[in-house]
């Protein structure tokens, strides 16, 4: 099933520098369309367009630039950049320094800011809010703080929630302000005592983790009808084809739920019968580093999924106005007239509970309740792996720099 998949991923490949993630295409549900080389151009124009338009958003205030956040995710990016611009060592300005000098030094602080991920610089500035209570509670010093005092800190956490929760989000938040605060130095977090201390914890309180039940082919067929009715993707409900939309990309790109969220119509081109997204935000890169990837045409299937992301894209313009720079995803708000399109993405509870309805619709062959929106990303990882693709193949597909990554998720038959 998934051998035209790694047939078009490696003509794909062997244009691809090494140590660099290919361009990849979807798998095939079956025998996939071909791209010729006007939609390879097309699609290596717009990746460049992505890639400017990232470094646009980085010259902007930062974290607070990127648009679609709710009002607690801008809080959240505004206190970690006012931390950030507490902390940081900042190179002297003298009266008698240039302009340019100036200029760079301020540009210097916004790159600082810029080098997190908007919902990571929220969690770190969260973790440091609590170690600066921490130790004003306890009188110690915040910064520079020692070892002792990190080890302490983490033991406490660990021991109010009985639990793991956030031990190792606080220690990375901790490195990261010291690094910027004494970039000459070595982080205490990287002392043995601090690592002796999170390997205790590790071995007191973490839980083996459950993994989601990866999404079959066939099941992922049965969730694209129950979604869309049959394929009536005029009379079915726009939230209800959103969701169809939304559950194709994250398959059939190897998509997280967060990639998918950030996601805008602009990003998505048809191109001779397939689909060209290019991702230009995900867990392990930001803007400017886009990552392109390719669901290909299926007409020989009852519901093709790119007319399933294409019947939607079509109906969001005409329905709810929907422009290209706006988000693929958007929450709605159902109006008299129809809908009204908000200026965030459909959250991740709403998508997952549509998803958990439309699986017991669909009378998928395990147990609803052991799935999750991951269980789209895992589901094509597995299906591919398990058809004998390579798994660098498969790496690229899921954007990933390590085959490690690959075979954590698969589940082999």
């Amino acid at each position: 099933m998934f051998s035209a998949m790694a047939k078009a991923l490696e003509g794909r490949g062997k244009a691809a520098q090494p140590g660099k993630v290919a361009p990849a295409r979807a798998p095939a549900l079956s025998a996939p369309a071909t791209s010729g080389c006007e939609a390879k151009r097309a699609a290596a124009a717009a990746l460049v367009s992505a890639a400017s338009a990232g470094r646009k958003l980085a010259g902007e205030s930062a974290l607070t630039a990127e648009r679609g956040l709710s009002a607690a995710k801008r809080r959240a990016a505004d206190d970690h950049t006012n931390v950030v611009k507490r902390l940081a060592k900042k190179p002297a300005v003298a009266e008698s320094d240039s302009q340019e000098w100036r200029e760079g030094v301020a540009a210097m602080e916004t790159n600082l800011v810029s080098s997190l991920a908007v919902s990571t610089g929220g969690q770190y500035s969260f973790w440091w809010r609590k170690f600066e209570t921490f130790c004003s509670l306890n009188k110690r010093v915040a910064m520079p703080f020692s070892s002792e005092t990190v080890a302490v800190f983490l033991s406490c956490l660990a021991e109010k929630a009985a639990g793991v929760g956030g031990v190792d989000s606080a220690r990375a938040a901790l490195h990261h302000y010291f690094s910027l605060a004494h970039p000459d130095k070595t982080c205490p977090t990287d002392s043995s005592e601090v690592k002796l201390t999170i390997k205790g914890i590790k071995k007191r309180f973490q839980q083996p983790v459950t993994k989601k039940t990866p999404l079959e082919c066939k099941d992922f067929i049965k969730v694209l009808s129950a979604a869309t009715e049959g394929g009536d993707f005029i009379k079915v409900k726009l939230c209800q084809l959103r969701l169809a939309a939304q559950v194709t990309v994250m398959y059939c790109a190897f998509s997280r739920y967060e990639e998918s969220a950030a996601l805008r119509m602009s990003q998505v081109k048809s191109e001779n019968g397939d689909l060209v997204i290019l991702f230009a935000k995900g867990k392990t890169y930001q803007f400017g580093e886009s990552r392109m990837s390719v669901i290909g045409g299926q007409p020989q299937l009852a519901i093709n999924p790119v007319v399933v992301v294409q019947s939607y894209m079509d109906r969001l313009r005409e329905e709810a106005g929907q422009s290209e720079d706006g988000l693929l995803f958007p929450a709605f708000r159902c109006t008299t007239s129809g809908y009204s399109v908000l200026d965030k993405p459909a959250s991740y509870d709403c998508v997952r509970k549509q998803f958990k309805e439309v699986l017991v619709e669909a009378g998928v062959t395990a147990d609803p309740a052991s799935f999750g929106l991951h269980s789209m990303r895992r589901g094509a990882v597995t299906g591919a792996v398990n058809g004998g693709v390579s798994e660098h193949i498969v790496m690229k597909q899921m954007r990933v720099a390590r085959i490690s990554t690959v075979t954590r998720y698969a589940t082999l038959d």
